[in-house]
């Protein structure tokens, strides 16, 4: 496990069964900034059942016993050496519990499984994302077109 698991036995990684989509997307409307990917409930794009189906993403739900608590993607496009952690949310009613250092270490595993390198994007403003993702040892790398990244 990652330098920034705080894993107590209880909480999983798994692939995103369909019957949990709906609570995803309700999780992801709920945040100004995941609502940047997932305008709204009307778009296609937006359905997390959908979000599988996508070239080079594999979803995952971070779960507590039976009950889902966070959602994550790895991308990796064919050929490339880099995974890229996307689309992290958890549960609005269960922040600040260390489930998104336990989402954001368990994704990293899975990512470094495929890659070499792991990276992930997160919004400048968004400084409660910044934090955890730094705790778990990702440091800021600056890209001349899409702005700042974290490897």
């Amino acid at each position: 496990m990652s330098q920034c698991s705080s894993a107590t036995g209880a909480v999983a990684l798994a692939e995103v069964p369909e019957a949990a989509a709906d609570r995803v997307l309700c999780w992801v409307l709920s945040s100004g900034f995941s609502q940047e990917w997932a305008p709204g409930e009307d778009n296609a794009v937006a359905e997390p059942a959908n979000w599988a189906g996508l070239d080079g993403a594999r979803t995952f739900l971070l779960t507590e016993g039976a009950e889902p608590v966070g959602y994550g993607e790895i991308w990796v496009e064919e050929g490339d050496d880099e995974a890229e952690q996307a689309h992290l949310v958890i549960d609005p009613q269960r922040q600040g519990e260390g489930l998104g250092r336990e989402l954001t270490a368990r994704l990293t595993e899975r990512a470094a499984s495929s890659a070499s390198r792991v990276v992930l994007r997160v919004a400048q403003e968004d400084t409660r994302a910044r934090a955890v993702y730094r705790s778990c040892g990702f440091r800021p790398r600056m890209e001349r077109a899409r702005g700042e990244s974290l490897t």
